[in-house]
Protein backbone atom coordinates (compact mmCIF):
# COMPACT_ATOMS: atom_id res chain seq x y z
CA UNK A 1 0.00 0.00 0.00
CA UNK A 2 2.88 2.35 0.84
CA UNK A 3 4.53 1.64 -2.54
CA UNK A 4 1.21 2.27 -4.27
CA UNK A 5 0.85 5.67 -2.57
CA UNK A 6 4.46 6.53 -3.36
CA UNK A 7 4.03 5.81 -7.07
CA UNK A 8 0.68 7.58 -7.08
CA UNK A 9 2.17 10.72 -5.53
CA UNK A 10 5.22 10.54 -7.82
CA UNK A 11 2.97 10.26 -10.88
CA UNK A 12 0.91 13.25 -9.71
CA UNK A 13 4.05 15.32 -9.20
CA UNK A 14 5.38 14.41 -12.65
CA UNK A 15 2.06 15.30 -14.26
CA UNK A 16 1.98 18.58 -12.37
CA UNK A 17 5.52 19.45 -13.48
CA UNK A 18 4.66 18.47 -17.07
CA UNK A 19 1.56 20.72 -16.97
CA UNK A 20 3.44 23.70 -15.52
CA UNK A 21 6.28 23.29 -18.05
CA UNK A 22 3.94 23.17 -21.05
CA UNK A 23 1.80 25.99 -19.70
CA UNK A 24 4.93 28.11 -19.38
CA UNK A 25 5.87 27.35 -22.98
CA UNK A 26 2.41 28.34 -24.20
CA UNK A 27 2.61 31.63 -22.30
CA UNK A 28 6.06 32.33 -23.74
CA UNK A 29 4.75 31.58 -27.24
CA UNK A 30 2.22 34.42 -26.89
CA UNK A 31 3.01 38.14 -26.51
CA UNK A 32 1.38 38.32 -23.06
CA UNK A 33 -1.41 40.89 -22.97
CA UNK A 34 -0.11 42.57 -26.13
CA UNK A 35 -1.61 44.74 -27.42
CA UNK A 36 -3.21 46.59 -24.53
CA UNK A 37 -2.90 50.13 -25.88
CA UNK A 38 -3.00 51.88 -29.30
CA UNK A 39 -0.37 50.92 -31.88
CA UNK A 40 1.31 53.61 -33.96
CA UNK A 41 1.81 52.85 -37.65
CA UNK A 42 4.46 55.14 -39.15
CA UNK A 43 4.11 56.14 -42.81
CA UNK A 44 6.88 57.97 -44.64
CA UNK A 45 4.76 60.03 -47.02
CA UNK A 46 2.00 62.63 -47.00
CA UNK A 47 -1.69 61.77 -46.76
CA UNK A 48 -3.45 60.84 -49.99
CA UNK A 49 -0.52 59.15 -51.73
CA UNK A 50 -0.22 55.41 -52.52
CA UNK A 51 1.72 54.50 -49.36
CA UNK A 52 -0.70 56.41 -47.15
CA UNK A 53 -3.80 54.84 -48.75
CA UNK A 54 -2.36 51.33 -48.45
CA UNK A 55 -1.31 51.99 -44.84
CA UNK A 56 -4.78 53.18 -43.84
CA UNK A 57 -6.39 50.09 -45.37
CA UNK A 58 -3.95 47.93 -43.44
CA UNK A 59 -4.38 49.87 -40.18
CA UNK A 60 -8.18 49.72 -40.34
CA UNK A 61 -8.31 45.93 -40.70
CA UNK A 62 -5.54 45.34 -38.15
CA UNK A 63 -7.49 47.48 -35.66
CA UNK A 64 -10.54 45.27 -36.17
CA UNK A 65 -8.54 42.06 -35.73
CA UNK A 66 -6.74 43.23 -32.60
CA UNK A 67 -9.70 45.17 -31.18
CA UNK A 68 -7.12 47.91 -30.60
CA UNK A 69 -6.67 51.28 -32.34
CA UNK A 70 -3.91 51.32 -34.95
CA UNK A 71 -3.15 54.99 -35.56
CA UNK A 72 -1.46 56.14 -38.77
CA UNK A 73 1.37 58.61 -38.15
CA UNK A 74 2.50 60.40 -41.34
CA UNK A 75 6.14 61.47 -41.11
CA UNK A 76 6.62 62.90 -44.59
CA UNK A 77 9.94 64.23 -45.79
CA UNK A 78 13.32 63.28 -47.24
CA UNK A 79 11.96 60.37 -49.30
CA UNK A 80 10.71 58.56 -46.14
CA UNK A 81 14.12 58.94 -44.50
CA UNK A 82 12.56 60.69 -41.48
CA UNK A 83 10.06 57.87 -41.03
CA UNK A 84 12.74 55.18 -41.21
CA UNK A 85 14.82 56.99 -38.61
CA UNK A 86 11.80 57.39 -36.32
CA UNK A 87 10.92 53.70 -36.61
CA UNK A 88 14.51 52.63 -35.96
CA UNK A 89 14.72 54.70 -32.75
CA UNK A 90 11.31 53.69 -31.34
CA UNK A 91 10.95 51.30 -28.42
CA UNK A 92 10.97 47.65 -29.58
CA UNK A 93 7.75 46.85 -27.74
CA UNK A 94 5.40 46.26 -30.67
CA UNK A 95 3.58 49.55 -30.25
CA UNK A 96 5.43 51.22 -33.11
CA UNK A 97 5.37 49.57 -36.52
CA UNK A 98 6.30 50.92 -39.93
CA UNK A 99 5.00 50.41 -43.45
CA UNK A 100 8.07 50.92 -45.60
CA UNK A 101 8.24 51.17 -49.37
CA UNK A 102 11.08 50.40 -51.77
CA UNK A 103 12.53 53.79 -50.82
CA UNK A 104 13.62 52.30 -47.49
CA UNK A 105 16.07 49.97 -49.23
CA UNK A 106 17.40 52.77 -51.42
CA UNK A 107 17.97 55.63 -48.99
CA UNK A 108 21.14 54.38 -47.25
CA UNK A 109 22.84 54.40 -50.67
CA UNK A 110 21.25 57.66 -51.77
CA UNK A 111 21.72 59.76 -48.60
CA UNK A 112 25.19 59.97 -47.08
CA UNK A 113 23.70 60.87 -43.69
CA UNK A 114 20.94 58.26 -43.67
CA UNK A 115 22.33 56.84 -40.45
CA UNK A 116 20.90 53.34 -40.71
CA UNK A 117 21.24 49.95 -42.31
CA UNK A 118 17.96 49.15 -44.06
CA UNK A 119 18.06 45.51 -42.95
CA UNK A 120 20.15 45.20 -39.77
CA UNK A 121 18.63 48.19 -37.98
CA UNK A 122 15.03 47.00 -38.38
CA UNK A 123 12.88 43.99 -37.64
CA UNK A 124 11.28 42.44 -40.70
CA UNK A 125 7.65 41.39 -40.18
CA UNK A 126 6.10 40.62 -43.60
CA UNK A 127 5.82 41.78 -47.17
CA UNK A 128 2.50 43.51 -47.93
CA UNK A 129 2.35 44.03 -51.67
CA UNK A 130 3.74 45.30 -54.94
CA UNK A 131 2.38 47.97 -57.31
CA UNK A 132 3.35 49.00 -60.86
CA UNK A 133 3.86 52.66 -61.70
CA UNK A 134 2.16 54.85 -64.27
CA UNK A 135 3.92 57.45 -66.42
CA UNK A 136 1.70 60.53 -66.70
CA UNK A 137 2.12 64.03 -68.09
CA UNK A 138 0.40 67.37 -67.68
CA UNK A 139 -2.67 67.85 -69.89
CA UNK A 140 -1.03 71.05 -71.15
CA UNK A 141 1.91 69.17 -72.63
CA UNK A 142 1.37 68.66 -76.39
CA UNK A 143 2.14 64.94 -76.43
CA UNK A 144 -0.08 61.86 -76.54
CA UNK A 145 2.41 58.99 -76.45
CA UNK A 146 5.68 58.09 -74.78
CA UNK A 147 7.53 58.40 -78.09
CA UNK A 148 6.12 61.91 -78.54
CA UNK A 149 7.25 62.83 -75.02
CA UNK A 150 10.78 61.66 -75.80
CA UNK A 151 10.83 63.64 -79.03
CA UNK A 152 9.42 66.74 -77.32
CA UNK A 153 11.95 66.52 -74.47
CA UNK A 154 14.81 66.34 -76.97
CA UNK A 155 13.53 69.45 -78.77
CA UNK A 156 13.03 71.33 -75.48
CA UNK A 157 16.11 70.24 -73.62
CA UNK A 158 16.33 71.73 -70.12
CA UNK A 159 12.78 73.11 -70.21
CA UNK A 160 10.86 70.22 -68.65
CA UNK A 161 10.47 69.27 -64.99
CA UNK A 162 9.45 65.99 -63.41
CA UNK A 163 7.96 65.38 -59.96
CA UNK A 164 9.25 62.82 -57.49
CA UNK A 165 7.74 61.74 -54.19
CA UNK A 166 10.18 59.04 -53.07
CA UNK A 167 13.69 57.85 -53.77
CA UNK A 168 12.41 54.77 -55.59
CA UNK A 169 10.37 57.04 -57.87
CA UNK A 170 13.37 59.32 -58.31
CA UNK A 171 15.57 56.43 -59.41
CA UNK A 172 12.84 54.85 -61.53
CA UNK A 173 12.45 58.18 -63.33
CA UNK A 174 16.18 58.64 -63.75
CA UNK A 175 16.42 55.12 -65.18
CA UNK A 176 13.63 55.96 -67.62
CA UNK A 177 15.23 59.24 -68.70
CA UNK A 178 18.60 57.55 -69.18
CA UNK A 179 17.05 54.72 -71.20
CA UNK A 180 15.17 57.26 -73.36
CA UNK A 181 18.22 59.49 -73.83
CA UNK A 182 16.55 62.62 -72.45
CA UNK A 183 16.93 64.88 -69.40
CA UNK A 184 14.53 66.79 -67.14
CA UNK A 185 14.84 68.78 -63.95
CA UNK A 186 13.82 67.01 -60.75
CA UNK A 187 11.29 68.69 -58.45
CA UNK A 188 10.87 66.86 -55.11
CA UNK A 189 7.56 66.64 -53.20
CA UNK A 190 6.70 65.09 -49.82
CA UNK A 191 4.25 62.70 -51.43
CA UNK A 192 2.36 61.89 -54.61
CA UNK A 193 -0.76 63.75 -53.42
CA UNK A 194 0.86 67.23 -53.26
CA UNK A 195 2.68 66.57 -56.54
CA UNK A 196 -0.50 65.92 -58.53
CA UNK A 197 -1.86 69.51 -58.43
CA UNK A 198 1.52 70.77 -59.67
CA UNK A 199 1.30 68.33 -62.56
CA UNK A 200 -2.29 69.31 -63.39
CA UNK A 201 -1.26 72.99 -63.38
CA UNK A 202 1.78 72.25 -65.57
CA UNK A 203 4.23 73.44 -62.91
CA UNK A 204 5.86 70.06 -63.55
CA UNK A 205 5.36 68.21 -66.79
CA UNK A 206 5.82 64.52 -65.95
CA UNK A 207 5.54 62.13 -63.03
CA UNK A 208 5.91 58.42 -62.38
CA UNK A 209 3.91 57.08 -59.45
CA UNK A 210 1.63 54.25 -58.30
CA UNK A 211 -1.10 53.44 -60.80
CA UNK A 212 -3.97 53.35 -58.28
CA UNK A 213 -4.17 57.02 -57.18
CA UNK A 214 -3.25 58.34 -60.64
CA UNK A 215 -5.74 56.34 -62.66
CA UNK A 216 -8.86 58.34 -61.66
CA UNK A 217 -7.03 61.50 -62.71
CA UNK A 218 -6.39 60.04 -66.15
CA UNK A 219 -9.98 58.81 -66.48
CA UNK A 220 -11.25 62.34 -65.82
CA UNK A 221 -8.80 63.86 -68.31
CA UNK A 222 -6.90 65.85 -65.71
CA UNK A 223 -3.73 63.92 -66.50
CA UNK A 224 -2.56 62.10 -69.61
CA UNK A 225 -1.34 58.49 -69.21
CA UNK A 226 1.50 57.38 -71.46
CA UNK A 227 2.53 53.97 -70.15
CA UNK A 228 2.55 51.54 -67.23
CA UNK A 229 5.93 50.36 -65.98
CA UNK A 230 4.97 46.73 -65.34
CA UNK A 231 6.05 43.74 -67.43
CA UNK A 232 2.45 43.21 -68.55
CA UNK A 233 -0.42 45.65 -69.03
CA UNK A 234 -2.40 46.35 -65.89
CA UNK A 235 -5.82 44.76 -65.50
CA UNK A 236 -6.95 48.14 -64.13
CA UNK A 237 -6.24 49.86 -67.44
CA UNK A 238 -5.51 47.33 -70.20
CA UNK A 239 -5.75 50.09 -72.81
CA UNK A 240 -2.56 51.74 -71.53
CA UNK A 241 0.59 50.18 -73.07
CA UNK A 242 3.65 49.16 -71.10
CA UNK A 243 6.73 51.37 -71.34
CA UNK A 244 8.40 48.46 -73.09
CA UNK A 245 5.67 48.52 -75.77
CA UNK A 246 5.41 52.29 -75.92
CA UNK A 247 8.97 53.21 -76.75
CA UNK A 248 11.48 52.26 -74.04
CA UNK A 249 12.41 48.58 -74.55
CA UNK A 250 13.38 46.72 -71.41
CA UNK A 251 12.22 49.39 -68.97
CA UNK A 252 10.26 48.11 -65.94
CA UNK A 253 9.75 49.40 -62.41
CA UNK A 254 7.44 48.76 -59.47
CA UNK A 255 7.18 49.66 -55.78
CA UNK A 256 6.90 47.17 -52.93
CA UNK A 257 5.51 47.69 -49.45
CA UNK A 258 6.46 45.85 -46.27
CA UNK A 259 5.79 45.90 -42.54
CA UNK A 260 8.83 46.60 -40.36
CA UNK A 261 9.43 47.35 -36.68
CA UNK A 262 12.28 48.70 -34.54
CA UNK A 263 15.30 46.42 -34.03
CA UNK A 264 15.40 43.81 -31.24
CA UNK A 265 11.65 43.19 -31.23
CA UNK A 266 10.88 39.96 -29.37
CA UNK A 267 10.21 36.87 -31.47
CA UNK A 268 6.79 36.28 -29.95
CA UNK A 269 5.57 39.72 -31.10
CA UNK A 270 7.24 39.25 -34.51
CA UNK A 271 5.39 35.97 -34.98
CA UNK A 272 2.14 37.48 -33.71
CA UNK A 273 2.31 40.50 -36.06
CA UNK A 274 3.32 38.28 -38.95
CA UNK A 275 0.29 36.05 -38.39
CA UNK A 276 -2.01 39.07 -38.10
CA UNK A 277 -0.57 40.55 -41.31
CA UNK A 278 -1.32 37.29 -43.09
CA UNK A 279 -4.93 37.57 -41.88
CA UNK A 280 -5.16 41.19 -43.07
CA UNK A 281 -3.96 40.29 -46.56
CA UNK A 282 -6.34 37.32 -46.70
CA UNK A 283 -9.34 39.50 -45.82
CA UNK A 284 -11.64 39.70 -48.85
CA UNK A 285 -12.40 43.43 -48.55
CA UNK A 286 -8.76 44.36 -48.03
CA UNK A 287 -7.65 42.19 -50.92
CA UNK A 288 -10.25 43.72 -53.26
CA UNK A 289 -9.34 47.24 -52.16
CA UNK A 290 -5.63 46.62 -52.72
CA UNK A 291 -6.24 45.10 -56.14
CA UNK A 292 -8.41 48.10 -56.96
CA UNK A 293 -5.38 50.29 -56.25
CA UNK A 294 -3.24 48.14 -58.50
CA UNK A 295 -1.50 46.48 -55.56
CA UNK A 296 -0.86 42.75 -55.63
CA UNK A 297 -1.09 41.52 -52.00
CA UNK A 298 2.02 39.55 -51.06
CA UNK A 299 2.55 37.78 -47.72
CA UNK A 300 5.97 36.58 -46.60
CA UNK A 301 7.68 35.22 -43.52
CA UNK A 302 9.97 37.49 -41.54
CA UNK A 303 13.05 35.68 -42.87
CA UNK A 304 11.84 35.86 -46.47
CA UNK A 305 11.33 39.61 -46.18
CA UNK A 306 14.74 40.10 -44.59
CA UNK A 307 16.44 38.20 -47.42
CA UNK A 308 14.44 40.07 -50.05
CA UNK A 309 15.34 43.47 -48.60
CA UNK A 310 19.00 42.50 -48.56
CA UNK A 311 18.82 41.78 -52.29
CA UNK A 312 16.96 45.06 -52.86
CA UNK A 313 19.63 47.05 -51.03
CA UNK A 314 22.32 45.51 -53.26
CA UNK A 315 20.30 46.09 -56.44
CA UNK A 316 19.53 49.74 -55.75
CA UNK A 317 23.05 50.48 -54.58
CA UNK A 318 24.29 49.53 -58.04
CA UNK A 319 21.61 51.67 -59.71
CA UNK A 320 22.51 54.68 -57.54
CA UNK A 321 26.12 54.37 -58.71
CA UNK A 322 25.12 53.88 -62.38
CA UNK A 323 22.76 56.86 -62.49
CA UNK A 324 24.87 59.12 -60.29
CA UNK A 325 21.73 59.90 -58.28
CA UNK A 326 22.02 61.99 -55.11
CA UNK A 327 19.54 62.58 -52.30
CA UNK A 328 18.56 66.12 -51.48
Amino acid sequence: MKNFNFFKITRFINLFIFFIFNFSLSVLAKPGDYPNKPIKLIVGFATGGPTDIISRLFAKQLSVQLNTPVVVDNKAGADSLLASQAAMLAEPDGYTIYIASSAHAINPSLFKKAGFDAVKDFTSISMIGDIPNLIVVSPALPVQTLVELIQYAKLHKGELNYATSASVIYLATEMMLKAAGISMQRIAFKGAAPAIPALVNNDVQMMISGIGPLLPMTKSGRLKPLAVTSVKRSVLAPEIPTANEAGIPGYFSSVWYALLAPPKLSKDIIDFLNAETKKVLANKDVKESLLGLGVEPIYSTSVELQNYMSSEVDKWQKIVVETGAKGE
